[in-house]
Parts: C-alpha cells; structure tokens; sequence
C-alpha cells in the first residue's frame, strides 16, 4: 500500500487487497452502497481502534463490513474474532450483538433534522 492515500484510495486498495470480502465474517461488500445495502458498504477497520493506540499502518487496517465494523467498535479485531465465534455457544453474545447492532444502525440511519429557520424581523 502506499502512503498518504485518499481515504477513497485507501478503501479501494483493502477493497481489492481482501477480494472485496469482509476481514471478520468473509461476507462479500461493496464500495457503492445504498440504503439497502449499507449494512455490506465496504469500510476501513482499524484492528487495533485508535482509541486503544492503533495507529494508520497498513498492518492495522482491513477491510470490514459496516455492520461487522459498527458492533466491534472499541474491540480490537482479536476481542471481536472471539466474540464472532463465540456466538453459537453462548446464546447471550447473540443477544449483545443484536443489541448493538439494531442501537448502531438506529442511530446511523436516524434522518438529519433541518436547521431551524431564523426569521428576519
């Protein structure tokens, strides 16, 4: 990868990197999502979250579906990849992750309210 790339350039070179697949779930995504489709729209995850001390290395960037990169959150991909396998032996992690993810795309989708109006008097 090079440096000082776009975030678009970024994307795109993970995109094509990791075969357009998600890094956590090998789901398929795409780089042109609509509505529809955004819980698949391509994004770049930082493995270890900047919150944590992860920095913008290639080796601490994959390519992660919006859905997989809104529920890992603060995690880092190790915490996450266990969480993920995890899911069909404790049932609670089922219901966490459900959670979590009907809060995140709430509030990712909630519309943008209009800017109030100023009168001039």
């Amino acid at each position: 990868m090079r440096t000082h790339l776009t975030n678009k350039e970024r994307l795109r070179e993970l995109f094509e990197t990791a075969n357009g697949r998600c890094a956590y779930c090998g789901n398929p995504v795409t780089l042109h999502a609509n509505r529809d489709t955004l819980r698949m729209q391509a994004t770049c995850d930082h493995v270890t979250p900047k919150t944590r001390g992860g920095g913008e290395e290639q080796e601490n960037l994959v390519l992660a579906c919006w859905m997989c990169n809104k529920v890992k959150d603060t995690m880092t991909g190790e915490e996450f990849r266990y969480l993920i396998s995890n899911l069909e032996v404790h049932p609670d992690y089922i219901d966490y992750v459900k959670k979590r993810i009907v809060r995140q795309a709430r509030h990712s989708l909630r519309p943008i309210k209009p800017a109030a109006t100023v009168s001039s008097g």
